[in-house]
């Protein structure tokens, strides 16, 4: 199971990483995804609120520029362990 991914700077991850990554909502505890621009209000807020991010305690979305205030709300709210 994976439980720690670093995708920091990768550039060709699609138009809608966010998306992939709910696949992963009950294993991951570490995701580093600084600087990737498909990560938006759009794809954020795509991934409804019933996948929870139960174990995710590390999220890294450092210099993702798209994202909104809407969209990180949407997002605390389906990561519930964040340290």
């Amino acid at each position: 199971q994976l439980r720690d991914l670093d995708l920091a700077y990768c550039r060709n991850l699609g138009i809608d990483p966010w998306s992939y990554m709910a696949s992963l909502s009950d294993t991951i505890e570490c995701l580093r995804m600084a600087r990737i621009t498909g990560i938006n209000e759009k794809s954020i807020c795509s991934v409804p609120c019933s996948i929870s991010f139960s174990k995710l305690k590390i999220l890294d979305l450092s210099d993702c520029a798209f994202l909104t205030t809407q969209a990180l709300r949407h997002l605390l709210n389906s990561t519930p362990n964040l340290e």
